[in-house]
């Protein structure tokens, strides 16, 4: 059984919605041109495909005494419970469900993605338009100790999917260089109103000419007094393919206990499993200087203190990004 106990639309009435747009231009003859963003939530936990797809990527019967749409949090209750901050063999059956429940939620998703592609296309409006499909992050199930997207930053939380069509971007191209979702949004400005229209902390050229050629900081805090241990993880993705990890961790006054280096060359270990920064000392300690001066970078930045209303906080604190 599986009960949605969340405040977002699924995505056939993400969809749904966004086909009465466009139906409703059709009706008014409306050919200005629209920018229409759709954030489909399904691939996020609580996790609650249809029955029909979760009939097709469920293996046996749910787990007695765990709901389907509950099986992720059930692993961080578990976790509060034994003062730990990893997954125990006993966990390996709800991670295999919660996993299968994720891609079955991903398969919805891809329908729902297609049906709109279809009417743009049976609209002729596909062919004007630039598509833009990607995610904000992505889902560890078990890879490095954990579950979720809230704890770890290796490749399975940070690296998401990036696909754009539309006029000038050529069929099947692929984009080698480091690519950072920063970066999106002065590729759709140059592509729709022109090179140097705007100033944006991203680079166009990155996703546009495919000369992406940085380095990409990441971090992951969760606060002292917490209810599991806590820590402060900064990564930086090089533009040589290497990911350094630095975590700190902190007692529950904040005060750092212990700090750990971590150093992978995704070239060779897309896994991560290989640990190289005993081996790279000079190289962990540039890495933690480029972290280190890209944080004051954005320190320095006008602009950059955000307001965030007390329902969205509460909102994000449900989902884990606010501790």
């Amino acid at each position: 059984m599986c009960i949605r106990d969340s405040v977002y639309d699924d995505a056939a009435r993400a969809t749904a919605q966004a086909l009465n747009f466009l139906k409703m231009r059709a009706l008014e003859s409306d050919e200005r041109p629209f920018f229409m963003y759709l954030h489909y939530m399904d691939t996020h936990e609580p996790y609650c495909p249809p029955a029909s797809f979760r009939r097709k990527f469920l293996q046996g019967k749910a787990i007695e005494g765990i709901p389907d749409s509950s099986l992720v949090g059930a692993i961080r209750r578990l976790g509060m419970k034994r003062g730990l901050n990893e997954l125990t063999p006993q966990d390996a059956p709800i991670v295999e469900r919660a996993r299968d429940m994720y891609l079955a939620s991903a398969n919805y998703v891809d329908c729902q993605v297609g049906k709109l592609i279809r009417f743009l296309k049976e609209k002729y409006l596909y062919h004007n338009s630039i598509v833009v499909f990607t995610a904000d992050h992505g889902e560890e199930f078990g890879e490095h100790g954990w579950i979720g997207h809230s704890r770890t930053l290796y490749r399975e939380v940070l690296e998401v999917p990036l696909v754009m069509a539309g006029p000038g971007i050529a069929r099947g191209a692929v984009v080698d260089g480091i690519v950072a979702s920063v970066d999106i949004v002065p590729a759709l400005a140059r592509m729709a109103i022109g090179a140097g229209a705007a100033s944006f902390e991203g680079e166009a050229g990155a996703i546009i000419d495919g000369c992406g050629n940085k380095d990409i900081v990441s971090s992951v805090q969760h606060a002292a007094g917490a209810s599991h241990p806590d820590y402060h993880a900064l990564a930086v993705t090089t533009r040589t393919a290497k990911r350094y990890i630095r975590t700190r961790h902190l007692d529950k006054s904040g005060n750092i206990t212990s700090i750990e280096h971590e150093l992978y060359d995704l070239r060779r270990d897309r896994a991560e499993l290989n640990n190289l920064a005993a081996e790279h000392a000079d190289f962990c300690a540039s890495a933690a200087s480029e972290i280190n001066a890209q944080l004051k970078r954005r320190e320095n930045r006008s602009g950059m203190v955000v307001q965030i209303p007390k329902e969205s906080q509460e909102a994000l604190r449900s989902l884990g990004y606010l501790n």
